[in-house]
């Protein structure tokens, strides 16, 4: 038996159904179909009109000049009670000499934050809260005798008022006298350098605003905070200059979409 070899064609041709410019790498499937399903729509124009009316309002109110001209009239009896307080506080400030009295009232204001209720004729109503007890103190502010200040007193809601007398001695400005009418008693208190207000029993202090101090403490370290952050606040001329720049952007893109989109419809209605 003869064994004939095998003849092999190298030339082989395999045919397509495939065109030859089909991109190959990109199989069609439904994933377009997903996709065009997952952009994101664009906002409705009420939508886009809301927003920029949005930002115009509260940039303009957020406008010094613009608040205050909407509470020019507005000023509460409690704000004109405080501003009453302390121009009186004023008038009994010595410009040469050390002004104790001026000193403390201040510091009460600023740590003990009292509800202050004006009387008239430089009277003045202050409730003030303390550690164990809440006091109505009702002072009379002399700008003749600045070292002294008269008044009555009661602790809680229901006790009886007592006089007193507060002396303060420009020789001690932390330290003061309160003298008491009804039993003759001489108290003296004191303010130290952190705020604390004490009351002085047996040659030793006892503090009596210790929650008041923490609050000051707690306000005085969030005042730092916004100190740093002063630049992004609309006390900050070039801070509101820059809000303005951004609305000027934003108006002027609303106003080029605008102008496209009416371009737009007016060129379907052509076809």
């Amino acid at each position: 038996m003869r064994i004939l070899p095998v003849q092999y064609n190298n030339k082989i041709n395999f045919k397509s159904s495939i065109p030859a410019n089909h991109d190959m790498r990109r199989i069609p499937d439904d994933t377009d179909n997903k996709n065009n399903e997952q952009q994101p729509k664009p906002l409705p124009e009420w939508a886009r009109k809301a927003m920029l009316f949005t930002v115009i309002a509260i940039t303009l109110k957020n406008e010094p000049v613009v608040q205050n001209l909407f509470h020019q009239d507005k000023q509460s009896e409690k704000d004109i009670a405080r501003d009453e307080f302390f121009e009186d506080v004023q008038k009994i400030r010595k410009e040469k000499e050390t002004s104790p009295a001026f000193y403390h009232l201040n510091r009460l204001y600023d740590i003990e934050r009292p509800k202050i209720k004006a009387l008239g004729n430089s009277n003045y109503s202050l409730e003030i809260n303390l550690d164990k007890q809440k006091i109505q103190l009702v002072m009379h502010l002399d700008e003749n005798n600045k070292d002294t200040i008269t008044g009555k007193f009661r602790t809680g809601d229901n006790g009886n008022f007592i006089k007193y007398k507060a002396v303060f001695s420009p020789e001690n400005k932390n330290e003061f006298k309160i003298l008491l009418n009804d039993n003759g008693k001489k108290h003296i208190l004191g303010r130290d350098f952190k705020g604390e207000l004490y009351i002085v029993k047996n040659n030793k202090k006892e503090i009596l605003n210790n929650s008041n101090v923490e609050k000051y403490e707690n306000y005085l370290e969030t005042l730092e905070t916004l100190d740093d952050l002063k630049f992004f606040t609309n006390s900050n001329p070039l801070w509101r200059n820059l809000n303005y720049l951004l609305l000027i952007f934003l108006v002027y893109n609303e106003y080029c979409h605008d102008k496209a989109r009416r371009k737009k419809d007016s060129e379907d209605k052509e076809v």
